[in-house]
């Protein structure tokens, strides 16, 4: 009876927030510049791709805000790496993921200018699904990443949102790559920045 009491207190603010949600729909796109980061040899350059989808907003009171996407992200990375043994490595490698982002928001509003401009800041986790990749080499290129999105952003006249988030790969992109000449083991994770422009109805 406890347990079940303490979650009932723990349910019930956010079920009263969220009955109070005023429910919106959006497009969003923008430019998406992310690098693999290998634990070893590999070298990795910042290249920019894109991202484009839909997303769901719900305005909550109090400031608090909740956000849930459904995006098709290109990625694209520039690997090279002095080993001759590697060289099959080097040049540019493209991936495209469907992504479902889901960020809680806490919005700051300005007294007499709400309305016109709300800043705020978001933060949530993004789940990926690899859909294809220009070449494999000796990797294992895992098919599902779980990532954090860490961000801020403004909105303008109550539909224009521009936002800038860093995106932390939390499990390995690459999970295993075995060197066939001392027999060690790469993996990757990614790290990406996502500047991008949303339109809410």
């Amino acid at each position: 009876m406890k347990r079940i009491l303490i979650l009932f207190l723990l349910i019930l603010p956010v079920a009263t927030l969220t009955s109070q949600a005023k429910v919106r729909l959006g497009v969003r796109a923008g430019a998406a510049m992310g690098k693999l980061n290998f634990n070893r040899i590999v070298d990795s350059k910042y290249r920019t791709g894109f991202t484009v989808g839909g997303v769901v907003d719900l305005n909550m009171p109090l400031g608090f805000g909740l956000d849930a996407g459904v995006m098709f992200t290109h990625r694209s990375d520039n690997l090279s790496v002095d080993v001759t043994t590697h060289e099959d490595i080097n040049g540019n490698y493209k991936r495209d993921f469907f992504e479902f982002p889901v960020h809680l928001d806490y919005s700051l509003s300005i007294v007499g200018l709400s309305s016109v401009v709300k800043p705020y800041v978001f933060a949530g986790p993004v789940f990926s699904l690899l859909s294809h990749e220009s070449k494999k080499v000796r990797w294992d290129n895992c098919s599902f990443n779980t990532s954090i999105d860490l961000g801020f952003g403004v909105e303008l006249v109550s539909h224009l949102q521009i936002s800038a988030a860093y995106r932390i790969g939390l499990n390995h992109s690459i999970r295993s790559w075995r060197d066939i000449t001392d027999d060690s083991t790469y993996s990757a994770h990614d790290r990406c920045w996502l500047v991008t422009a949303a339109f809410m109805f």
